[in-house]
């Protein structure tokens, strides 16, 4: 799917984690600064299925949760 899910925070490091609705880890970036963006791919480059992912956002003090949806 061609998709980019953008997240704007204003706090300088954080970690993101998408898991698919099994629970499988399928994207991870440690440290990332700026906006976090995510291309719909797994780790192995490869484009995940269309279905329900789950995302932690986590930022100094700070933890976020949500749902994304990818639709084909």
């Amino acid at each position: 799917p061609a998709l980019c899910f953008c997240i704007l925070i204003d706090l300088k490091t954080r970690d993101i984690v998408i898991y698919n609705i099994a629970g499988f880890k399928v994207y991870e970036n440690a440290k990332a600064e700026g906006r976090i963006e995510w291309d719909g791919r797994n780790k192995a480059g490869e484009e995940t299925a269309p279905g329900i992912y789950f995302y932690i956002i986590e930022a100094e003090t700070e933890k976020m949760t949500g749902k994304l949806f990818i639709t084909k």
